[in-house]
């Protein structure tokens, strides 16, 4: 109970601080926490390091599980074992807050991620606030230090097949990706982008803004099973071909035929990375796991050779 009422006292520092730290991000500023609320996070990493019992207990309190068996102990308000907890609203709370990507929040959910109650619950509201965490990094894009934060936890979560496919299943993983991407267009265009094209020289692009978003999907395909639970979803085909399709005609040449180009135009590498890493290394990951996939259960795709082909040749590749 003491350690629920630690992080409820946590989530309810953070949750005022988010609201205010918001205009820092807006102006391009890290966030920078209250010393009250810092030495309340020290206070929880400390319990979180100081072995898997305390980590335990911290990650039961954020769930909001501690005490739900005995009425006694029961925080207020919980509900009874019967009932379950629905919505773990310290753990929304403390992942919000996170969405600033701060270095002290980062590293305590990183110390949290041990418990896989926790993990698999965190991934849930993770995948919920994934467009926070990218508004965060799209504010910051002067900060390269902060899209390595979200990379760092991302890998963590992703790294794990079964919870991964789990999460495809029930929280929409790759569909939230490929938004996200799309919400990147719709930035650099300052609104609708599904009739613009994508300026190579923006910002978004030439500072790859969208790294996180590919790594995920590298480390996500990575794994056979979700590169057949992908293929056997026409729907999610379809979402990846339509972020292909953004991408079409981005990097137009235009012949000069009056007048002498004295510096050639260096903003080639922009569609050269977005080519290799929403493109090429999807197809390869794609191919890499139907060639596994062809030994133990031949049966999960009756002509997967077939299916690459056919999107190679929507793309025209």
């Amino acid at each position: 109970v003491t350690a629920h009422a630690l992080v409820k006292h946590l989530a309810g520092a953070l949750s005022g601080h988010y609201e205010r730290g918001r205009e820092d991000l807006r102006d391009g500023f890290p966030l920078r926490m209250p010393e009250s609320v810092l030495a309340l996070l020290e206070l929880v990493q400390k319990m979180c390091i100081g072995g898997e019992v305390y980590r335990r207990i911290v990650c039961s309190a954020v769930l909001e599980d501690i005490g739900i068996s005995n009425a006694k102990y029961r925080p207020p308000g919980a509900p009874d074992a019967r009932g379950g907890v629905e919505r773990p609203l310290l753990l929304e709370a403390l992942v919000r807050a996170g969405t600033h990507l701060s270095t002290e929040m980062s590293t305590l959910f990183l110390q949290m991620l041990f418990d896989f109650d926790f993990k698999r619950e965190f991934t849930r509201v993770f995948i919920r606030m994934y467009k926070d965490f990218m508004s965060t990094i799209l504010l910051l894009q002067e900060h390269k230090e902060i899209p390595t934060r979200m990379v760092d936890i991302s890998v963590q979560l992703f790294s794990n097949s079964v919870l991964t496919v789990t999460m495809i299943r029930q929280e929409r993983l790759l569909s939230t990706l490929f938004s996200n991407v799309l919400a990147l267009c719709d930035a650099q265009a300052g609104g609708d982008s599904s009739e613009a094209t994508v300026s190579c020289e923006h910002a978004v692009w030439t500072k790859r803004t969208y790294w996180p978003v590919t790594n995920d999907l590298v480390n996500i395909l990575s794994h056979r099973a979700v590169v057949i639970e992908f293929l056997m979803d026409p729907q999610l085909v379809l979402e990846w071909l339509v972020v292909i399709q953004r991408f079409q005609a981005m990097d137009t040449h235009v012949r000069q035929q009056d007048v002498h180009i004295e510096v050639e135009n260096r903003q080639w590498t922009s569609p050269f990375f977005i080519e290799l890493e929403l493109v090429m290394e999807q197809l390869g990951l794609l191919e890499t796991g139907l060639a596994h996939s062809m030994g133990p259960d031949p049966e999960v795709l009756a002509d997967p050779q077939a299916l690459i082909g056919s999107m190679r040749q929507i793309l025209g590749m």
